[in-house]
């Protein structure tokens, strides 16, 4: 959650190297507005050889296995923080339907697998990268 803008700038600007570029662009001048990112990358653990996001699917009770991170901007540090944490549990719709109806701002990505060499190495069945999620929308990758 960031104040008002820096002293002589337009916003403060908060790095998001993992987003995509429409959220890029609005974190690039952040003004009275929160941005939370969830994912993979940083909390996880390896679960049979399996890297699992500390993001709990509530239908399996085990961590997601997508690779992707998902980055909000919106009004509401709380909710912003909420919509980021559920991002890699929907479809693209279902995500791009909630940030509407909370008017937020948001992205799914997967990072470049050169970035996270162990996220590409995880079990993700094909046709669910971030954008085309698998055919039974269990979330569980």
């Amino acid at each position: 959650m960031v104040g008002d803008a820096p002293p002589g700038k337009t916003g403060w600007v908060i790095a998001t190297p993992l987003a995509d570029s429409a959220v890029a662009a609005r974190a690039a001048a952040l003004v009275r507005t929160a941005l939370a990112t969830s994912g993979p990358t940083e909390q996880f653990l390896v679960r049979d050889g399996q890297r699992e996001s500390h993001v709990l699917d509530p239908r399996t009770g085990r961590g997601t296995r997508s690779p992707c991170v998902a980055s909000v901007i919106g009004l509401d540090a709380a909710l912003v923080d909420a919509l980021a944490t559920t991002l890699p549990l929907l479809t693209p719709a279902r995500g791009r339907a909630l940030l509407r109806r909370f008017a937020a701002t948001g992205s799914l990505r997967a990072p470049a697998p050169e970035a996270f060499p162990e996220l590409a190495r995880t079990a993700v069945p094909r046709g669910s990268e971030c954008g085309t999620p698998a055919a039974d929308d269990r979330g569980h990758r």
